[in-house]
């Protein structure tokens, strides 16, 4: 798997809807599926170059009774594709962005960054501290 070539995922990312999916059934204790008018829309462009994020709308189908899902939340994905635009719009290596061989190396920091991440969250989302405002997470990866 490559963090920076488009793949066949969400946002050409590695991450499936299906993967998405399970994650959620499983936090959110439901059985319910996306539905063929799920969406995504990628609302990260130019904001960052280490992820993508995504609005997703899952259009859930087959909600249990007194079920309340959420309609739409994002979902970040550690991605070098943002990295890979970036490095063109500020014309290195003659307008063709990074090489192959920088963005090999880049990955292993990426991953790094966005396990820290992770963990950052797990500590946070373990104490829970009204004074310390964190972003709610459902699935963590």
């Amino acid at each position: 798997m490559s963090l920076y070539e488009p793949a066949d995922g969400i946002l050409e990312t590695h991450v499936t809807w299906e993967d998405v999916e399970k994650d959620l059934q499983q936090s959110l204790g439901t059985r319910a599926t996306f539905g063929e008018n799920k969406r995504a829309t990628n609302i990260s462009d130019l904001k960052g170059f280490m992820s993508r994020i995504a609005c997703l709308e899952p259009d859930w189908q087959n909600i249990e009774e007194g079920k309340e899902l959420p309609s739409k939340f994002a979902l970040k994905i550690s991605s070098q594709l943002a990295l890979v635009a970036l490095s063109k719009i500020m014309n290195f290596e003659e307008g063709a962005g990074f090489s192959e061989e920088k963005l090999k190396k880049f990955s292993s920091l990426t991953k790094e960054c966005h396990n820290r991440e992770v963990d950052a969250y797990k500590v946070l989302m373990k104490f829970n501290h009204p004074d310390i405002p964190y972003t709610k997470v459902y699935c963590l990866k």
